[in-house]
């Protein structure tokens, strides 16, 4: 597979304190920002999830998070099963291999 060029993992996750209205810098200007964080192993943070909605806890938001935490490790499981699945005669093995590439590329960025 080619080289990565996303921010390699493991990825974490920052939760917010749901108690407290915890103030957030940007551009210098404060702001509640009710977000998880999503940092690289290096803990530079490259995305915010909004985790709440109205005040309260947000469930999609907070597995939407787990998830793009999650991705690198997913992308290595695609990458894994791509190639041990390779030159299989077996066409529900084709189709796990075929659905691993596909999201192999999407997650690359290169269009299918």
């Amino acid at each position: 597979m080619s080289a990565a060029k996303h921010t390699p993992g493991p990825w974490a996750i920052r939760w917010p304190d749901f108690a407290a209205q915890e103030s957030t810098y940007h551009d210098q200007r404060e702001f509640y920002c009710p977000s998880a964080s999503i940092s690289g192993p290096d803990w530079s943070q490259f995305a915010l999830v909004y985790v709440m909605v109205q005040g309260a806890p947000d469930e999609t938001g907070k597995a939407n998070a787990a998830l793009i935490a999650a991705a690198p490790d997913l992308l290595n499981a695609c990458e894994a099963a791509a190639e041990a699945l390779e030159g299989s005669e077996y066409r529900s093995d084709q189709r796990v291999r075929d659905l691993a590439l596909a999201a192999i590329a999407r997650a690359k960025g290169v269009p299918t």
